[in-house]
């Protein structure tokens, strides 16, 4: 009579294997959609999160003839915008301490630091010379133009 309590017991070592299995399973997919994406340590390949693993309480009938199962739409989502790189061209330049040095020598930046009164100590701007934007090398022409209220 030994053999029926032996099946059982095997039933329950299988059944606490899977238990433990799913978790491990579940666990090492909730690591991995947070680090995404991961290097697969087999084939080498980086790895993105997928949605094709359901649990069974997501499983319905099927809708279809010859369909066992069927399994709910993942929620659509908006994409993200890549967000373009930005040309250093198009960007404010920094100013470093000594070109600050350089213009407190010349009298541009007051001694405080102020840049403020040796804007109000310069000449007006109808007095100054003016470079021509047409003959500047860092000039925006080579950029082609858009219409952004073009689109469809």
């Amino acid at each position: 009579v030994p053999f029926p309590c032996h099946c059982r017991l095997g039933e329950q070592y299988y059944r606490d294997a899977m238990e433990q299995c799913h978790s491990y399973n579940a666990r090492l997919c909730a690591e991995r959609s947070v680090r995404l994406p991961f290097l697969d340590s087999q084939t080498g390949v980086a790895q993105s999160n997928c949605y094709i693993w359901m649990e069974k309480r997501h499983r319905g009938p099927g809708l279809a003839a010859g369909q066992l199962y069927s399994y709910p739409a993942r929620r659509w989502r908006k994409k993200r915008r890549a967000h373009p790189p930005e040309d250093p061209r198009l960007s404010f330049p920094s100013i470093k301490p000594d070109a600050e040095q350089a213009l407190k020598k010349e009298g541009l930046l007051g001694q405080d630091g102020s840049s403020l009164e040796a804007l109000l100590r310069t000449d007006p701007l109808e007095k100054r010379a003016l470079p021509d934007p047409r003959m500047d090398d860092d000039s925006l022409g080579e950029f082609p133009v858009t219409n952004s209220r073009a689109r469809k």
